[in-house]
């Protein structure tokens, strides 16, 4: 038996690791992918291994002198789908295996073969989008449904006879630059028996970064080391996310790895698409998203975080020309059908969902009847670009610039979210807290209610995030301010 990998692909849905290294060369396991089958293969002695490259080809040269394997590179493996990729091993397809080189293979594969018969090894999947494959009662494949969304599926994983290898060779030159190689065995299904080898969690398909997170293969330290030229990464702080810093093409970057359940209560592309919006205004870096809302955005250097002990006039009305710049850009047409709720906050909308979330009831009646009308109130302003997370460390300075970072919560609003936000992370009183009103025209009145919904709702998000005393720290403000606005007292 002989076996064949292919690993030509850019694998663009594995970005930014693959700006470095190709897909097949992500270290799960201490090994990288490619390198694992490798070794799984020669212990079941099949030792007869050839790789089809193409990008970073010469990545994969140090595995001829530690495996002995053959690797054939293909020209075209830019402009035209995997059948290439098969063409080019077509002659030793007799008695073969084909292993797609994304693959991770939990255990041996080659005992699982059936002897004798052409076959896909395939297994049950929920994910969507797969290829799957009708069989009759003997596990003979009789056609194939693509873009299914569950069923026994191919799985990176096949066996070929010589009978069907020649005939797969025939179709193969008859083959279109979009096709796949899978597509040529479709049309012999009529002529040569092909069966279905169903197993259970043996492959894993790496489609994304964010599959191998989801699946445990990879924890976010592993993950962002092998996104730097470095191979080291620094962890950097964050409540929401996993973010790091990082060095790709002698660049400093900061690498964002979305936290666990954060596709809960984020949606990543609004999130692109109000960045977009404000690209050209010179406020925040340059940033750029991959699949599973993986973000790279460039490294602020020589800029520092604002600090709450040093914070002066002219941090605060930076903050508020930043704030204005945004609030003056209006939803585009359409944008609320194209992107759903999460692109036009409904505050009211949002208290609800964190009280859902959060699953803890911190008010009485009367009270949840009273901040459900300070929601509604706020929702009655003209929606607004903004922010949302006025986070001193997403407020950062060099000189006389002030740059604003991660703009994952953005969306339209209410503009008073973002002067409570600011607000109640800063804790800004007597002058400074003078400085702002003046400056952003913000009402007193109306801003202290803001801050206890925004207060509140920052409270509800630390105990769904299990950030407890976050959590209650941000409840003790709203406490505060509650009490301050009942007395009749003013933001002082």
């Amino acid at each position: 038996m002989r076996a064949n990998i292919l690993c030509a692909g850019f694998g663009t849905r594995l970005r930014p690791f693959t700006y470095l290294k190709p897909k097949p060369l992500l270290y799960i396991g201490g090994y990288p992918l490619v390198e694992r089958t490798i070794r799984q293969l020669h212990a079941d002695g099949v030792t007869d291994i050839a790789l089809v490259v193409g990008y970073k080809h010469e990545c994969f040269n140090y595995l001829v002198d530690k495996y002995g394997v053959q690797l054939i590179v293909s020209a075209q493996y830019a402009t035209a789908n995997n059948y290439s990729s098969l063409q080019l091993v077509a002659h030793r397809l007799g008695d073969s295996l084909v292993i797609d080189g994304d693959t991770y293979i939990r255990r041996p594969v080659v005992p699982l073969v059936r002897p004798g018969v052409s076959q896909f090894i395939c297994q049950q999947t929920q994910q969507g989008n797969e290829w799957e494959l009708i069989t009759d009662a003997d596990d003979r494949v009789v056609s194939v449904r693509k873009d299914s969304p569950s069923g026994y599926c191919m799985s990176g994983v096949s066996y070929w006879t010589e009978e069907a290898a020649a005939l797969i060779r025939e179709e193969l030159d008859k083959s279109g630059p979009d096709d796949y190689w899978e597509d040529s065995v479709i049309r012999i299904l009529d002529r040569v028996p092909v069966y279905a080898t169903r197993v259970k969690m043996l492959l894993c398909e790496i489609d994304s970064l964010s599959d191998a997170l989801s699946l445990g293969l990879l924890t976010p330290d592993e993950l962002a080391d092998q996104c730097s030229e470095t191979q080291m990464a620094q962890k950097l702080k964050s409540l929401t996310n996993d973010t790091y810093h990082i060095q790709l093409d002698g660049k400093g970057l900061v690498l964002r790895i979305p936290g666990q359940g954060t596709d809960q209560i984020i949606d990543r592309s609004v999130e692109a698409a109000m960045l977009e919006m404000v690209k050209d205004l010179d406020i925040t870096p340059e940033c750029h998203f991959y699949a599973g809302g993986i973000k790279t955005t460039d490294f602020l250097e020589g800029y520092r975080i604002l600090n709450h002990d040093t914070l002066d006039q002219f941090e605060v009305r930076g903050v508020v020309d930043i704030m204005r710049r945004l609030h003056d850009i209006r939803m585009p047409e359409g944008f609320r059908e194209k992107y759903g709720p999460s692109a036009v906050l409904s505050v009211l909308s949002e208290v609800k969902l964190y009280e859902r979330q959060s699953g803890v009831n911190l008010l009485a009646d009367h009270e949840r009847s009273l901040f459900y009308d300070f929601a509604r109130e706020m929702d009655s302003d003209e929606k607004r670009f903004c922010h949302r997370d006025f986070v001193l460390e997403n407020i950062l300075r060099k000189g006389d610039d002030i740059k604003l970072i991660d703009f994952e919560y953005a969306c339209f609003c209410s503009p008073y979210w973002d002067y409570a936000s600011f607000i109640t992370e800063t804790r800004l009183s007597g002058p400074l807290l003078d400085s702002f009103i003046e400056a952003s025209g913000a009402d007193r009145t109306r801003l202290l209610k803001a801050m206890i919904i925004v207060d509140y709702i920052w409270g509800l998000w630390g105990f769904y995030r299990e950030c407890i005393d976050y959590g209650r720290g941000r409840i003790a403000e709203m406490d505060r301010n509650l009490k301050l606005l009942q007395r009749g007292e003013k933001l002082a």
